[in-house]
């Protein structure tokens, strides 16, 4: 965390923790990342430092906010805040769980052939991961193993490779792995800039990405996967002032969403 004073543009680390707020009680509320929990850092507004050490305020909770007057309202994860999937049909019925309960799971995306579920999971002690879940089965497997970060998944086409990015190699590169989790997983995109993949093309031979540019934000490129040993490119699909996110393709891969 970083307060930042608008007027000097001078800035104070905080220290670790994910979406604060300033409560009127002279706090700044934050969340620890595992486990879940709100803590409270006392915070001078006149010096723009820390006014004393950190403190715990909520176990089990997460996605906070605070009134004018102090109150805290936020969500409350009881047993540590175990996750796990679940379908339901159009009318709203219940479908089932699907694969193993999980610390936190989010990004789910949905195989094309609807056997598996690919999801980025935190597991307590390890980076975020690639999961799998399967839906007949009910089994969770870790498609990603590396000592970093690996996010995002997107599904090819027939269902058989996972698209993602990671930061093994220092940066978000774009790569992609077989979804049993045989063979290593190949770099698609590697550039200086930061690049999350969006979708697959239903043809396979698009992905889309999110490029982030100093110069123009967050932009949508799009790579066209060789068939021959030369290292696919990055060409810019839409690149203007304003941010363009998460694009999709239509089914019959004419439009992008």
């Amino acid at each position: 965390m970083m307060a930042l004073d608008l007027e000097t543009a001078r800035r104070e680390l905080l220290g670790p923790g994910r979406r604060p707020s300033y409560s009127p009680s002279g706090h700044i509320l934050y969340e620890a990342e595992q486990p879940s929990s709100i803590w409270a850092l006392p915070f001078s507004l006149e010096t723009g430092k820390p006014a004393g050490e950190a403190f715990p305020v909520v176990r089990d909770g997460t996605r906070h906010s605070v009134a004018e007057d102090g109150t805290l309202v936020y969500f409350y994860r009881p047993g540590g805040g175990r996750q796990q999937l679940g379908g339901r049909d159009r009318r709203g019925g219940e479908l089932g769980k699907i694969g193993q309960p999980q610390t936190a799971i989010a990004l789910p995306a949905l195989s094309p052939d609807g056997r598996f579920v690919a999801v980025r999971d935190v597991e307590p002690d390890v980076e975020q991961d690639v999961w799998i879940h399967d839906i007949a089965r009910s089994l969770t497997t870790r498609l990603t193993l590396s000592p970093s970060d690996d996010s995002r998944p997107f599904w090819s086409p027939a269902s058989k490779q996972v698209v993602f990015w990671s930061d093994r190699n220092g940066n978000a590169d774009v790569f992609i792995k077989p979804a049993d989790g045989s063979g290593e997983a190949k770099v698609v995109l590697t550039a200086p800039s930061t690049e999350y993949p969006t979708d697959w093309s239903p043809d396979g031979k698009v992905i889309l990405v999110e490029r982030i540019s100093r110069q123009t934000s967050i932009d949508l490129w799009y790579v066209k996967l060789q068939e021959n040993s030369e290292a696919p490119k990055a060409v810019p699909y839409l690149q203007t002032a304003a941010n363009e996110r998460v694009g999709k393709f239509s089914p019959q891969g004419r439009y992008v969403v």
